[in-house]
């Protein structure tokens, strides 16, 4: 099941591969999948914080009549605790394991060191006893690794992928750059070939980063011969264990290199959980 998973991911990120330009000679497809419009903002969008200690500042005299009049008394609350997953417990023996195994093969290897000669045919034996032991110990270690990797990499993570679409109508431009929450700028150069595959109504795949599931901005800076243009910014909100698609449409691109202009869109790419079922 898993390995299905990553195949429908893997052809998910296949088909917004970048088109080349011998190989996209008919004009553009209608869009398949429908996106919602995500707008372009000049500024970076803001987070309004909530307002604190203003109930508190209001009630200030009333709060400390009722502090005055406070009287130690104790609560009962009935409480549980939640069992914890097995697996958290398995990965500690794991490394005592692994600790084990190491120490086993380390002492191994220093009695080996301080044998000269295997005089009689008990030191063959026991050298063979030593390939047993490594031999085990390897096997183990395989199944651990095997014991990870079906905890983690069947696991779909955050994921952002940005690609662009359409022809810019001004010319020199010379590349795009994305610019992270986490500062992280990913710089795209937009090479003659790929303009040429865009122009043919080919899709570029630019950025495809991990993010975290919360609201964040990201930065859209244009690169020109005369020098980078004035950020925008989109306001995007991933969604945990998915992939988010945000689609930058150059077509309205004017001559002024205004990232402003551009027209972008998002959806969230939904894995056909009844393929992978089968």
């Amino acid at each position: 099941m898993t390995s299905r998973r990553l195949a429908l991911a893997a052809s998910a990120v296949l088909a917004l591969a970048p088109v080349h330009a011998h190989a996209a000679d008919a004009p553009a497809s209608p869009d398949l999948v429908p996106g919602e419009a995500v707008k372009i903002e000049r500024t970076k969008p803001a987070k309004p914080k909530l307002p604190t200690l203003r109930f508190l500042q209001a009630n200030k005299d009333f709060l400390r009549v009722r502090l005055d009049a406070l009287r130690t008394s104790t609560i009962e609350r009935a409480g549980g605790a939640e069992p914890v997953d097995p697996r958290f417990l398995a990965y500690g023996a794991m490394k005592g394991d692994v600790l084990a195994a190491g120490d086993s093969v380390a002492a191994a290897r220093d009695a080996r060191l301080r044998s000269d000669l295997y005089a009689e045919v008990a030191d063959l034996t026991a050298l063979d006893r030593e390939l047993d032991g490594l031999e085990t110990a390897l096997a183990a270690q395989r199944a651990r690794l095997a014991t990870l990797e079906a905890d983690f990499t069947g696991r779909q993570p955050t994921a952002l992928i940005v690609v662009l679409r359409g022809s810019p109508a001004a010319r020199g431009l010379t590349g795009i750059a994305f610019t992270t929450e986490d500062g992280t700028v990913h710089r795209v150069p937009l090479t003659p070939a790929q303009l040429d595959a865009l122009v043919r109504g080919g899709v570029a795949q630019a950025v495809h980063v991990y993010v975290e599931p919360r609201e964040q901005a990201l930065a859209i800076t244009l690169d020109a011969a005369e020098g980078a243009t004035p950020p925008a910014w989109i306001a995007l909100d991933p969604v945990r264990d998915r992939i988010t698609l945000l689609e930058i449409d150059l077509s309205a691109l004017g001559a002024s290199l205004d990232a402003t202009a551009l027209r972008a869109r998002a959806w969230t790419h939904e894995p056909d959980t009844r393929s992978a079922a089968r």
